[in-house]
């Protein structure tokens, strides 16, 4: 068989579109909040402590130049000098300061805060969610 132009048949196709939409709807709430916790606990940090002793010692020396400031081990030594009237020098007395060091220990009682979150839930109608729901 055979057709003609004029007989030509046209079929129809057909397709689907496929259009998503979304919506927000209300499940349910989540309440967070923070409460402080308070601790007290006992610090005891070493605590630093430097004494200084100054003592004097007389000398009555003559010396031809003012001697230099000198440590021995912890003691810095200052000499001290005076002019005389034959225009010597005479060491009078020396200061010798010494610094000790100590440390100590003095424990306080002190207060920590630390925060802590609590979570709540509740159903959309405001009704609280237990961990079974």
């Amino acid at each position: 068989m055979q057709i003609d132009q004029s007989e030509r048949v046209r079929i129809p196709l057909a397709a689907e579109r496929l259009l998503i939409r979304t919506r927000t709807r209300r499940t349910g709430v989540v309440r967070v909040r923070t409460v402080v916790e308070r601790r007290a606990a006992v610090v005891d940090p070493p605590l630093r402590r430097q004494n200084v002793q100054i003592a004097r010692r007389r000398i009555d020396r003559f010396v031809d130049a003012p001697p230099e400031v000198r440590r021995e081990g912890d003691t810095l030594i200052v000499p001290i000098v005076e002019e005389v009237v034959t225009t010597r020098l005479k060491v009078v007395e020396e200061v010798r300061i010494t610094l000790r060091r100590s440390i100590e220990r003095r424990p306080q009682r002190v207060l920590l805060r630390r925060e802590r979150a609590i979570v709540e839930r509740f159903a959309a109608n405001g009704t609280p969610k237990t961990d079974r729901s």
